[in-house]
């Protein structure tokens, strides 16, 4: 059967349903290996000084979140009670409606306050990937660990939903299917990548109990057949927790040599672990696999800073059209002075070149929150690659929040100011040897006290580049949230502004005793089609309900 074949679909969704069933045949999760996971794994996280938490993705705040809940529980003397067949919902039901031509739900509501009315029903953070008919949206979701925990395997915090459609569609699978090992935790922070309409990666942060300690690392799960089957996570990197925090991670493939599969990630070290730093470094690294996931190199290191609040953090990767590899990341060497740097590959990630500074980074919101009170999360560049045909291929794009443009005092903010965020990008023509000027993506020119942050960005067989992104342009007073598309033809001279047609929310946040009580996501994913077949572009991203609910949607964006 073909990923598209509706055979296929129905028997996905069946296979779901029946391991999503609950019978007295399934083994219950083993307590004390669940225990001691989750207690080593305490110990680690709160080995990390709080400034230095927040520097971490949301992924990893997530974490630290569900590890204090399962504490309270545990203290409470209270366990999850397994849902009963009649609570047990259709995963495969039809998805509920929704207004706005070119939106689609991804995540389906109907699976959301199933088990519990204060946990299990946020999705965001999301990652998306597109090969011809085949589309996949994971995100980080809370209440796939809920699932995950009655199961007796390892727990996953990641959900993902396919499309065979070219996201006109989808269908929510659950959970992303955890390591059997109960001593083990796909922790979010979801990455996914397509070569063709059958090879799919997607990559996670991992914590595992061992026989010698608690490991912290990225695992990669990958599919066959389009998206719909995933096989279990294999460790592409793996550390010691009490020494390194692996954080933010992201997998990409090279399309011309589907084996070749990258993963970039953050290193957080422990104070003292690196000879050379006398403080607390923190690392960027990439590990690699010629043979599709199955083995992985030993880490290369692109850029380690040292200090107590520098960080390189948000790293992204793609591959060139000429097998380079290209990383892009934040750099900073103290809170508000940032910058945006990139290093290439030209041996297949074996080494790579001194870090090139792109551009200078005036941080959004007041450094650390935008206005409303949840947190930004850090600038987390998006890079691009154009593959197309035209003269602009080879083309790179990298885009950013920025708060240069409109920044007025705050005596609250913890930097004196609070920096209006704009969606800024340069650009390429010479495989990131020198960048183009500032460019402005939004529009709400002269300046307005609004933000707009978070981008997404992509370039398809045309060699349009689209950039989506989260927009309080339309409320002067910058509280409800939109979504809107950037669009340019020719290279970023000219922009089209495409406002999705969803409906805006305020922000609400710690809602879910199991998500960071200030996280509404750190970054979102765009993808055009990997194999050409089609232009335009999808991408995932989050919507609010009012009740507070968070969930997925997509727009297919021409």
């Amino acid at each position: 059967m073909k990923p598209n074949d509706p055979c296929l679909t129905a028997a996905v969704g069946l296979a779901v349903l029946i391991a999503a069933w609950p019978t007295a045949a399934q083994p219950q999760p083993q307590g004390s290996e669940r225990d001691r996971l989750m207690q080593a794994a305490r110990t680690a996280f709160e080995s990390v000084p709080a400034p230095r938490r927040g520097l971490l993705s949301g992924g990893a705040a997530n974490m630290m979140q569900l590890l204090q809940f399962n504490r309270t529980r545990q203290g409470m003397g209270g366990a999850a009670a397994p849902a009963s067949a009649a609570e047990t919902p259709v995963i495969a039901a039809a998805l509920p409606p929704l207004p706005g031509a070119g939106v689609t739900r991804v995540s389906n509501p109907r699976l959301d306050f199933t088990r519990s009315v204060t946990t299990g029903f946020t999705q965001s953070g999301t990652a998306t990937a597109w090969c011809a008919d085949s589309l996949v949206v994971g995100y980080n979701d809370s209440g796939s660990l809920l699932e995950t925990m009655e199961a007796g395997e390892g727990l996953s915090f990641i959900g993902f939903s396919l499309s065979q459609d070219n996201g006109r569609t989808f269908l929510d699978l659950g959970s992303l299917p955890p390591d059997p090992n109960p001593d083990t935790l796909l922790g979010g922070n979801p990455s996914v990548v397509c070569t063709n309409a059958d090879l799919f990666h997607f990559s996670s942060l991992f914590l595992a109990m061992t026989d010698t300690g608690l490991v912290s690392g990225v695992s990669v799960s990958h599919s066959t057949n389009g998206g719909a089957v995933w096989d279990r996570p294999v460790l592409a990197v793996g550390k010691d927790a009490s020494q390194h925090m692996i954080d933010k991670d992201w997998v990409t493939a090279d399309p011309a040599h589907p084996n070749n599969v990258f993963v970039t990630y953050s290193d957080f070290g422990a104070f003292g672990v690196d000879p050379s730093c006398a403080t607390y470094p923190t690392t960027v690294e990439l590990v690699r696999s010629t043979d599709a996931g199955a083995t992985w190199s030993q880490p290369v290191v692109l850029e380690s800073v040292c200090g107590f609040d520098a960080f390189v953090q948000g790293s992204q990767v793609t591959v060139g059209n000429a097998g380079e590899v290209f990383v892009v990341w934040e750099r900073s060497m103290s809170t508000a002075i940032r910058e945006i740097v990139f290093a290439k590959s030209t041996n297949g990630g074996a080494s790579f070149s001194a870090p090139v500074v792109v551009s200078d980074v005036t941080c959004a919101g007041d450094c650390f929150h935008l206005q409303g009170g949840f947190r930004s999360g850090l600038e987390y560049p998006g890079l691009a690659l154009d593959r197309s045909a035209t003269a602009m291929r080879g083309n790179l794009y990298v885009a950013w929040a920025d708060g240069r443009n409109l920044q007025v005092s705050d005596e609250a903010s913890p930097m004196g100011f609070y920096g209006y965020a704009d969606i800024l990008l340069k650009r390429s023509t010479d495989g990131g040897a020198s960048w183009s000027e500032l460019i402005t993506v939004n529009h709400d020119r002269p300046k307005m006290n609004t933000d707009q942050y978070q981008p997404a960005i992509a370039v398809d067989k045309r060699g349009a580049v689209a950039v989506c992104y989260y927009d309080r342009m339309p409320d002067p007073f910058n509280v409800n949230i939109f979504r809107s598309c950037s669009l340019t033809r020719d290279a970023g001279a000219h922009w089209t502004l495409r406002r999705i047609p969803t409906p805006f929310y305020a922000p609400i946040h710690g809602a879910d005793t199991q998500v960071d009580p200030l996280y509404m996501g750190d970054y979102d994913g765009l993808a055009s089609d990997t194999t050409f077949t089609t232009a335009g572009f999808v991408g995932g991203f989050v919507t609010v309900s009012r009740s507070g609910n968070q969930d997925v949607l997509a727009n297919r964006t021409q």
